[in-house]
């Protein structure tokens, strides 16, 4: 079964996504995420 570009472009970007998030909750950086799980207080 091949994967194609599109699927692998966006699985990366899923990926990187979510390790941005986890360090912005690292290290206490508000950003904008489509699923927030909890609201950002500004």
């Amino acid at each position: 079964m091949t994967i194609s570009p599109n699927a692998e472009v966006s699985r990366s970007l899923t990926v990187a996504a979510h390790r941005i998030a986890a360090y912005a909750d690292e290290h206490d950086i508000p950003i904008a995420r489509p699923n927030a799980a909890r609201p950002v207080s500004g």
